[in-house]
């Protein structure tokens, strides 16, 4: 391998690094919030985190998606699509770029408009950002599964 492809290997770690730690923060920051008991503080937290992670968490993931292709193709067939470890990253990233575009996304913009027009206790800003809460929890196990695959080479 060559200097090039350590290069694109660092950049794939930094965006999984970023990625990875952004979920982790977010769910611990996110428990905070839960445990206070009331359901506006959780509801501030989850506008807050999707005003801060909507630029960080989808250029994290596009890195992460965009160097591993880089590394498969650049690793002169030591790496394979086919590989499991490989497969696994490309669902997760797929997966977790699906769930952030598709339904975090429009989600956030939703919470944000009736947080401006009705305040952090109102119930339907708290129901969608319970929902934006458990996607994001499935989000961090998609990703922390990848990350267990890469590391083991499953």
């Amino acid at each position: 391998m060559d200097e090039l492809y350590n290069w694109i290997l660092f950049g794939h770690i930094i965006g999984a690094a970023i990625w990875f730690g952004g979920a982790v923060a977010y769910e611990g920051l996110g428990g905070v919030a839960k445990r206070t008991g009331k359901a506006s503080e959780y509801t501030r937290y989850i506008y807050t985190a999707m005003k801060t992670s909507g630029v960080i968490m989808p250029i994290a993931a596009f890195m992460t998606l965009g160097f591993g292709i880089w590394l498969v193709v650049q690793s002169n067939d030591v790496w394979s699509f086919s590989d499991t470890f490989i497969s696994i990253g490309f669902a997760a990233a797929i997966i977790g770029i699906g769930l952030g575009v598709f339904m975090m996304m429009p989600q956030g913009k939703k919470l944000a408009a009736l947080v401006e027009a009705n305040g952090f206790d109102d119930p339907e800003a708290g129901a969608i950002a319970r929902k934006i809460g458990m996607a994001d929890h499935f989000q961090t196990l998609i990703v922390t599964i990848a990350m267990v695959a890469m590391v083991f080479k499953f």
